[in-house]
């Protein structure tokens, strides 16, 4: 869900506490997080003994339709430095 205000945010909560997930396990909590328009980026990293190493980094495709956000497809980005920021 996107939402504008608190009224909404309550409402998606709402709507997704105590019905079953994929794996038929009762939803308990929500994950909330900011959204932000753009690209978006997923990271995947490994750190052992004080290392810190990235494993990979995709970048995902994503449409907004109203109060929601459909994810597509995503790509595998194969140089990071055609993405600098």
């Amino acid at each position: 869900f996107l939402c504008h205000d608190e009224a909404q945010l309550l409402a998606a909560v709402d709507s997704n506490i105590g019905i079953p997930n994929v794996f038929q396990h009762v939803k308990e909590s929500v994950a909330v997080q900011e959204y932000l328009q753009g690209d978006e980026f997923v990271v995947n990293t490994m750190s052992l003994d004080g290392m810190h190493r990235v494993l990979d980094m995709w970048s995902a495709h994503k449409i907004v339709d109203g109060d929601k956000i459909l994810y597509g497809h995503q790509l595998l980005v194969a140089d990071s430095r055609q993405h600098p920021d």
